[in-house]
């Protein structure tokens, strides 16, 4: 139980009850008296069905994230309070629930299916491929460092920046860190026949991802790491290099696969 101090107590304290009857509040609100504002009369008859499915499947969201605030575990995170976190990791079972959903679909059925929330998907927009020129520096030109700007100035740059220092609060681990950073990479030069956004200059993926604003995300997640006392991850089994022979490493791999302890039972019969 979480004991705050004053006034703040009385938000920690069981409400069970009370969300039960927000939650059947709204739904007999939305149901009985908001039909006229959710459909729209004047659009046509046959997208009915489909402004219905939307609201079913928004106010099925609203309910099972009111009852994950209510019902589920609290986490590490309690402040501001745990309720919020509960709705954050409701939010990413809604996320899984409608990944696991769309892996059934073809591509037809998927963009049918979010065109109830966002009449823009399913219409292809232009790709900028970033390796048609790979020249750091254009002579004779008005701007000699065009695009090594473009590049530089571009908005995956910082999303490259706050995305591995994300990575770096949640790997906590060097060598993973840069296994996926390289293998990211290598992701996209294998698949850049297929988007122009994959097509980089080598000093593109070297100079300014790699080495550049992945490298910086992950010292800025590891110093906030290190600031917040919090401890490092060891996902390589780095553990093992401390085992001086080859055979002793292979006899603690092999020992991974059997039971972690033994308990002797004697039956004195």
């Amino acid at each position: 139980n979480i004991q705050e101090e004053g006034f703040f107590n009385a938000f920690y304290q069981p409400r069970s009850l009370s969300g039960l009857v927000v939650l059947v509040s709204i739904v007999v609100y939305v149901g009985m008296y908001e039909e006229k504002k959710w459909y729209d009369a004047d659009a046509p008859q046959q997208d009915e069905p489909a402004r219905r499915t939307k609201a079913g499947i928004l106010l099925a969201g609203v309910a099972f994230l009111l009852y994950c605030m209510i019902q589920m575990r609290d986490g590490q995170l309690l402040r501001p309070h745990p309720a919020i976190w509960r709705v954050v990791h409701g939010t990413g079972l809604l996320y899984f629930l409608l990944l696991s959903f769309l892996m059934c679909q073809d591509l037809k059925g998927i963009h049918e299916f979010l065109r109830l929330f966002d009449s823009t998907v399913g219409v292809k927009e232009s790709e900028h491929s970033y390796g048609s020129d790979c020249r750091i520096y254009v002579a004779n030109a008005t701007r000699p460092w065009i695009n090594l700007e473009n590049q530089v100035y571009d908005r995956f740059m910082i999303a490259h920046f706050l995305g591995w220092t994300l990575k770096a609060l949640i790997l906590r681990d060097w060598g993973l860190m840069w296994v996926a950073s390289i293998l990211f990479e290598v992701l996209e030069v294998t698949f850049q026949h297929m988007f122009a956004n994959f097509n980089e200059c080598w000093w593109d993926h070297l100079l300014l991802d790699v080495f550049g604003c992945n490298f910086g995300g992950m010292i800025l997640g590891m110093f906030l790491v290190d600031r917040f006392s919090t401890h490092e991850f060891n996902w390589t089994g780095r553990r093992v290099d401390s085992i001086g022979t080859s055979f002793g490493k292979m006899k603690r791999v092999a020992l991974q696969f059997t039971p972690y302890s033994f308990e002797t039972y004697r039956w004195h019969v």
